[in-house]
């Protein structure tokens, strides 16, 4: 199960059956798994959700405590980390919202500086709170008004994948 997604990859990439993909995504649950282990062995960037509460912030800096040594010998993926849920007022993040980007700036950088972890984390990258989107899941589309904030998104992964 170790080297399981390795080797999904290359059958896909040499296979003459499937599309050729630049990039593939895995969804993966916050613990770390026999899964999360493979994905994690073989990925260039590891994206990071984060909701604008403590326990996420928390939970980051556990995460980024732990992934190195979870996943030698095989090299640290980039991390980036962004806002997820995020609170606005008149389009910009709340009071509230910012308290906890600092806080999660502040740990990816003591993650960088203390683990050579590469963790950046997206302060202009956040996906707003909208209830939306839970409806999207079933209805089949991003509601136009966060089409934007993924665009957003996307730009700053492709930013630090390229």
């Amino acid at each position: 199960m170790k080297d399981f997604m390795r080797r999904l990859l290359g059958k896909i990439h040499h296979s003459s059956k499937v599309t050729d993909y630049d990039y593939v995504l895995f969804d993966c649950p916050p613990s770390f798994t026999l899964l999360s282990y493979s994905v994690l062995s073989c990925c260039d960037l590891v994206l990071i959700p984060v909701n604008p509460d403590f326990f996420a912030s928390r939970g980051v800096s556990l995460l980024l405590n732990s992934l190195k040594m979870r996943i030698e010998p095989h090299p640290t993926p980039q991390i980036a980390v962004f806002m997820n849920k995020t609170k606005t007022w008149a389009n910009s993040p709340t009071k509230e919202t910012t308290f906890y980007m600092r806080q999660i700036q502040q740990i990816c950088d003591r993650a960088t500086k203390d683990h050579g972890i590469r963790a950046k984390f997206f302060d202009d990258a956040w996906v707003r709170e909208r209830v939306g989107i839970k409806r999207a899941i079933t209805g089949g589309g991003v509601p136009a008004d966060l089409v934007a904030d993924f665009q957003t998104l996307w730009s700053a992964c492709l930013g630090v994948i390229k």
